[in-house]
């Protein structure tokens, strides 16, 4: 097990035994037994190495012997109060400190043992999507892969079809995002999945970020699969990145069909008005309509770090929202505090990745059929005429609201 002290250089190190490699364990030295006048010890500090095939990342626990309960963590740059249900108690913290004064460099094989399940505790209760277990160089989180990854390619397709056959229209996000996890699945599941990747991470580099599913637009995943190509955990790495996309799609086909509501919107402008007879519609979804779709949610209990998507950040939010981070719940994270700090950007997430058509070109006095979600959006029109190539955006434009509800909706614009 590996804990970095936080004390000074000349503290002696105590060690634990993992495959008889000592493993140095610098937890509570010397320096921080010592105790106040009403006999409380010092905070500890105990650093872990947490490694997955994202990479190694070091987790620092601050805590008292008297109230483990309310541990500061910090991962990077990110500090956040956790209240842990696996704690270090005075009357362990005291063993500890015997054992590094006592003179031997090595930990009884009961307290080493004790140590390395609280520290797996702690970070399965950071993270329950690690199945968390000690290595010679620290603890190692397993993340989840496709152990078939062509069944996951074969379930995507099943679900494109189902998009093309049975929605009158396609959330082209979403249609995009299918599209990118069918490649993976495919190259995982290739004769050259080494090759097969290199061609999609191509893909990737010239993909716009919300073309892509959540995981594979994340820094670890590209850094480990498409930048670090020569990493033995490259294949691994990819795999949990499947996982991750396949769950959002599922969950968005679900929101989609949950949500979304086929209808008319025509354009009857009188002429005299309309500077052209094509018009350019872009529609932008309300307050309202992002709101709806957060009330659809079930979100789990959020995580406060996942290897693949952080600690703390915009991310791992959108990832607790799409529940793909964990599949248990596990009171571990300040619920509202990290909801409610990315709030918006998960309600404009969701709501982009299945709302159809936005923009569009029209004829006036025609109607166009759209699915988008229950809500009002605003809308802008401009002239499609002085829209072309690379010039400027007009200055002639007409913006408005409409009103999507009801079973099947019919919105008409009727002034410019």
């Amino acid at each position: 097990m590996n804990l970095f002290k936080d004390s000074p250089s000349k503290q002696e190190a105590i060690y634990s035994l993992k495959n008889n490699i000592p493993i140095r364990l610098m937890s509570i030295t010397t320096d921080r037994c010592s105790r106040n006048n009403e006999g409380v010890m010092e905070d500890q500090i105990w650093t872990l190495p947490v490694t997955s095939v994202y990479g190694t990342q070091k987790i620092t626990f601050t805590f008292s012997p008297n109230n483990s309960s309310n541990t500061r963590v910090s991962i990077d740059d990110t500090k956040f109060e956790v209240k842990m249900q696996n704690g270090i108690n005075q009357a362990l913290a005291e063993k500890i400190c015997e054992a590094a004064s006592g003179g031997n460099s090595y930990l009884s094989k009961e307290l080493s043992d004790e140590i390395n399940g609280i520290t797996i505790a702690w970070i399965s209760q950071l993270s329950p999507d690690c199945k968390t277990a000690v290595s010679d160089y620290g603890l190692y989180c397993q993340l989840p892969e496709a152990a078939q990854p062509k069944k996951v390619a074969n379930h995507l397709r099943s679900i494109r079809k189902t998009m093309i056959r049975r929605w009158s229209r396609q959330p082209y996000i979403l249609t995009r995002r299918v599209s990118v996890a069918i490649e993976l699945a495919k190259a995982l599941a290739s004769a050259r999945p080494e090759i097969e990747l290199d061609h999609l991470c191509r893909v990737i580099r010239s993909s716009k970020p919300n073309e892509l599913p959540l995981a594979l637009s994340t820094p670890a995943w590209y850094s480990s699969v498409c930048e670090n190509k020569t990493s033995t955990n490259r294949l691994a790495a990819a795999s949990t990145g499947l996982v991750k996309a396949a769950s959002e799609i599922d969950f968005f086909k679900k929101l989609y069909e949950q949500t979304s509501k086929l209808g008319l919107l025509t354009i009857k402008i009188p002429r005299d008005q309309t500077p052209s007879k094509d018009l350019l519609i872009t529609l932008v979804p309300s307050e309202d309509v992002k709101s709806s779709l957060m009330e659809e949610l079930s979100p789990s209990q959020p995580q406060c770090w996942h290897p693949l998507f952080g600690s703390q950040s915009q991310k791992l939010a959108t990832a607790n929202y799409l529940n793909i981070t964990s599949p248990i719940e596990i009171d571990s994270c300040n619920k509202e505090e990290l909801s409610t700090q990315f709030r918006d950007v998960n309600k404009m997430y969701l709501a982009d990745s299945i709302t159809s058509e936005t923009e569009f070109i029209i004829t006036n006095g025609r109607s166009k059929v759209l699915r988008l979600p229950n809500g009002e959006y605003t809308y802008k029109i401009q002239p499609h005429s002085n829209k072309i190539g690379d010039a400027p955006e007009p200055a002639i434009s007409s913006e408005g609201s409409i009103v999507w509800k009801n079973k099947r909706p019919q919105a008409t614009i009727k002034k410019w």
